[in-house]
């Protein structure tokens, strides 16, 4: 929706919300769970880049740094570099993606409030989530035989198909990644 506000030129309705939202953070740095906080930062990002914002961007970096740190945080503490299971859903790559695209949406609000360093680190943490993404993808591959991208770690693709889709939009993969592709399949053979 805060996309869709400073896409048709209400930034500041969209700044106003952000802010609020900021003011909802939680002392361990995130907004309830992986795929919220993730939202907060690509959203912030968004609205930074189309209204070019910097005055926001100054005044959540804090908040920004310490989502950031939460996302690296929390998908660490899990053994093989994934985010755990939210309820009720369990584990799903599309909060996976979607960390990713939080934490590069964080590097850039980051680095447009003049903070160069937390921006590489929020992308160093971005690259090491998305090579546990590419390796967890690997094994998936090999054991369900489909490039699809599946629900999970632990199970096919099927339900959540359309929501890792849309996870692989936000991320930017082409769409002639060949995981796009058997993705946008299982989408179109029913597997949402």
């Amino acid at each position: 929706m805060l996309g869709a506000l400073d896409a048709y030129g209400y930034h500041d309705e969209s700044a106003a919300a952000l802010a609020a939202w900021g003011a909802g953070q939680r002392p361990d740095g995130s907004f309830g769970g992986a795929e919220a906080t993730s939202s907060v930062l690509v959203a912030l990002a968004a609205h930074v880049g189309l209204a070019r914002d910097l005055a926001l961007a100054e005044a959540m970096a804090e908040t920004v740094a310490e989502a950031v740190q939460w996302i690296d945080r929390t998908h660490r503490s899990t053994g093989d570099g994934l985010l755990p299971a939210e309820p009720p859903t369990g584990r799903r790559f599309a909060t996976d993606l979607r960390a990713v695209a939080g934490l590069r949406a964080g590097a850039a609000v980051l680095d447009a409030a003049g903070h160069p360093e937390a921006g590489a680190d929020a992308r160093g943490f971005a690259d090491d989530l998305w090579a546990a993404v590419e390796t967890a993808l690997d094994g998936a591959r090999d054991r369900w035989g489909t490039a699809a991208v599946p629900d999970g770690p632990d199970r096919p693709a099927g339900p959540g198909a359309g929501s890792t889709l849309a996870a692989c939009a936000l991320l930017g993969l082409p769409p002639g990644d060949p995981r796009v592709a058997a993705t946008a399949g299982a989408v179109r053979d029913g597997g949402t």
